[in-house]
């Protein structure tokens, strides 16, 4: 049977939680009476994380063998596809925070699947007390527990995408440098504060 015009292959990409994040990618199906069937992949995110929302879409395979067919693609885009087989590799933000699935577009046929992105938006805030006055001008570096660099940034609030799991804040204003460990549970945007007090 042939697909009407709202017919579409929907992956969804969000974090875990009470919150979550919410984007969608859709495929719609259409006959192109001029050549053969064609099929248009939008990439479309919900909510107002789109600007750090990207997807490259490759030929199946290994991955030594793909082939890009669309990289650093935004939302709403709109790129024609054969049926086939496609490897969409979603990345929120630029540090760590990556999804893979292969999504099979077939002639007159409905396909869903769904991506979850384990990841959190972080903001960093370096105070004197909790709640304080953000403190200004502060370097900041983040690591994983191997101690690997991740992310640096200079100001006072340096917002992040992270994957879930366990790191290392560490920031330096003037001569003096203070640390923390702390984790990111996927979901809703949280603050991680740094207190100068503690140490």
């Amino acid at each position: 049977s042939q697909l009407d015009d709202n017919s579409r292959c929907v992956v969804t990409v969000r974090g875990d939680g009470d919150n979550e994040e919410l984007q969608e990618m859709y495929v719609f199906f259409f006959n192109d009476t001029a050549t053969t069937e064609i099929y248009t992949l939008s990439l479309h995110d919900a909510l107002p994380i789109s600007s750090q929302l990207r997807f490259d879409i490759f030929t199946a395979g290994l991955d030594e063998g793909r082939v890009p067919v669309a990289l650093d693609v935004e939302e709403n885009t709109m790129i024609h596809l054969n049926a086939g087989t496609y490897s969409v590799v979603s990345k929120w933000g630029n540090v760590n925070a990556t999804v893979r699935a292969d999504l099979r577009v077939e002639p007159a046929q409905v396909t869903e699947a769904t991506l979850f992105h384990r990841a959190a938006q972080i903001t960093f805030k370096l105070a004197s007390n909790t709640g304080g006055e953000a403190i200004a001008d502060v370097d900041w570096t983040v690591t994983n527990q191997a101690g690997d660099t991740l992310f640096t940034a200079l100001g006072a609030f340096p917002v992040v995408v992270l994957a879930e799991g366990d790191y290392v804040v560490i920031a330096q204003s003037v001569e003096r440098v203070f640390n923390r460990d702390f984790q990111v549970p996927p979901g809703a945007p949280r603050e991680i504060e740094v207190l100068t007090t503690v140490y």
